[in-house]
């Protein structure tokens, strides 16, 4: 079982790459 740090920096890296990945078109076409 990995650390409690390393699933936790793991799930945060995964939330950022998934927002970055749904919410960068959208920015892209307002700006």
């Amino acid at each position: 079982m990995p650390p409690i740090s390393f699933l936790f920096f793991f799930c945060l890296f995964f939330i950022t790459f998934f927002f970055l990945l749904c919410f960068a078109p959208f920015c892209s076409l307002f700006w």
